[in-house]
């Protein structure tokens, strides 16, 4: 799904920037930029065109980066316009840099219905399938492979799936 956004968004970034060049090509050409004679050389005119290309760029980097962030952060169950907000109007990517640094991990989804559960869950909420197993000694949740409990190291039972 993210390919798919990011190669359409990346043609219509080529579409913008060559209808931009042409446009300043034509401008240029046509004398509506207005400049002196001996100033009219083709340096300075492809420092305007290249100073397009990036600027350009960055408004398409900044759409990839909200539309990125919104999707993983609606994944992740963050507040997702909060995040994107964030990571999009904040400098120097700094917003997304926090983000990447604070978003949850992704929510396991349960074998049996597929609908997501919480790390803290030992049973599905939807199905009652077991996705975790509870130590008997401090009741901390742990996965099902587990043979030991990671926090007081108590054998773990067997996990019974529920069908």
């Amino acid at each position: 799904m993210h390919k798919k956004f990011f190669a359409t968004l990346f043609v219509i970034y080529l579409a913008c920037l060559a209808g931009l060049w042409g446009f300043l090509i034509y401008a240029y050409n046509a004398m509506w930029i207005i400049t002196a004679p001996h100033d009219r050389n083709a340096l300075a005119f492809g420092m305007v065109l290249f100073a397009a290309a990036i600027g350009l760029f960055m408004v398409f980097l900044l759409i990839g980066i909200g539309r990125f962030v919104y999707s993983d952060a609606k994944a992740r169950r963050m507040e997702p316009v909060v995040w994107t907000l964030v990571a999009v109007f904040v400098p120097y990517f700094i917003g997304l840099i926090a983000y990447l640094i604070v978003r949850k991990p992704l929510a396991e989804n349960c074998g049996m219905c597929g609908q997501p559960v919480l790390e803290t869950q030992a049973f599905c909420p939807y199905c009652g399938n077991q996705v975790r197993v509870q130590c008997p000694n401090c009741q901390a949740v742990a996965q099902t492979n587990f043979t030991f409990c990671p926090k007081c190291g108590t054998r773990l039972p067997a996990a019974e799936t529920q069908a």
